[in-house]
């Protein structure tokens, strides 16, 4: 249902011969109309996807089993290219020196990881992140640490990490302790 504003300022005028569109024919090029309808009528002529058993046709969840895409352009694989997520490139652990890399036991930092990687690995520059929970934080700060290690060689330095709760502090401590057990931190 459509509810008519008088005098609202994108209210076009009514005309008296303005016929109704019916197809994206008798619509202006520029209506948003026009791709919403193209779309649908798109989608009605595409076959639909069968079940790829009778079991599932049946079910009340059925399962369908991905068809391959026959684009030649989505379909190029770049195995010389590094990742890239959302326009950031992603850096792997292997960038670090051997004695680093087992701290992190993944095959790539995230994007958020690689984004903050230079700074937090690369420079010994302040660095505030604030990012979603589970976006990888803690390893950024484990990244900070491995640049701290490399920077002092005297062994003569402290990390301080806080906490909103002391449970959370004592876990990472814990963690810490294993995970860093290798260079002979306390």
């Amino acid at each position: 249902m459509l509810t008519v504003i008088p005098g609202h300022p994108f209210q076009t005028p009514p005309s008296q011969d303005a016929a109704i569109p019916s197809s994206p024919t008798n619509l202006a090029p520029s209506s948003p109309l026009t791709g919403v309808i193209q779309r649908r009528e798109a989608q009605a002529s595409r076959p639909s996807i069968p079940p790829h058993n009778a079991a599932a046709s049946t079910s009340a969840f059925p399962s369908f089993r991905a068809q391959p895409v026959k684009d030649s352009l989505s379909t190029i694989n770049l195995r010389h290219a590094p990742p890239i997520v959302q326009g950031i490139q992603l850096v792997s652990p292997s960038e670090l020196p051997d004695r680093f890399r087992s701290i992190f036991p993944f095959p790539l930092f995230n994007a958020v990881q690689s984004k903050c990687f230079g700074t937090a690995y690369g420079s010994s520059d302040n660095l505030v992140l604030s990012a979603p929970t589970g976006s990888g934080k803690t390893v950024i700060l484990e990244l900070s640490i491995c640049q701290l290690i490399t920077g002092f060689q005297t062994g003569q330095f402290k990390i301080v990490y806080m906490a909103p709760t002391k449970s959370l502090c004592a876990e990472r401590q814990k963690d810490w302790q294993s995970k860093f057990a290798s260079l002979d931190l306390q």
